[in-house]
Order: C-alpha cells, then sequence, then structure tokens
C-alpha cells in the first residue's frame, strides 16, 4: 500500500540514479548527508540537491493547502 506522498520516489529514484527511499529514511533516523554520502556511496552533492527538491515540494503543497484553506 502506498502512502499519500507529495514525492514519488520512484521518479527522483531513477532521476538521480539511486534509491532515494533509502537516503529519506537515513534522513529520518537522524544521518547527516555526509555520512550518508559515505556508507551509500552517493555524491554529496546530489543529495543537497535532492534535499532541495524534496524540501522545495512540500513547501509548495503545504503553501497550496493552507491556499485552499482560505478560499
Amino acid at each position: 500500500m502506498k502512502k499519500n506522498t507529495v514525492i514519488d520516489p520512484e521518479k527522483l529514484s531513477k532521476k538521480y540514479k539511486f534509491n532515494v527511499n533509502k537516503v529519506i529514511r537515513a534522513w529520518k533516523k537522524g544521518l547527516s548527508d555526509l555520512e550518508i554520502s559515505a556508507s551509500l556511496g552517493v555524491d554529496f552533492f546530489m543529495l543537497k540537491q535532492l534535499r532541495f527538491e524534496v524540501e522545495s515540494e512540500h513547501m509548495r503543497a503545504r503553501y497550496l493547502r493552507w491556499l485552499e484553506k482560505l478560499q
């Protein structure tokens, strides 16, 4: 069963060519980008780019929900 998420991890995994679900789980555990980069063998700057993309999508979704409440 899929959760109702703002992002599509499968689509992002294809875009970045690494398992985005593993990265998100590591972020939830509190690991830093540098630790994730070293353990998964992913480029540090790709992680920063992914983090920015995920955060901006969540901010956009929260903003759209806020606009809906105003109407």
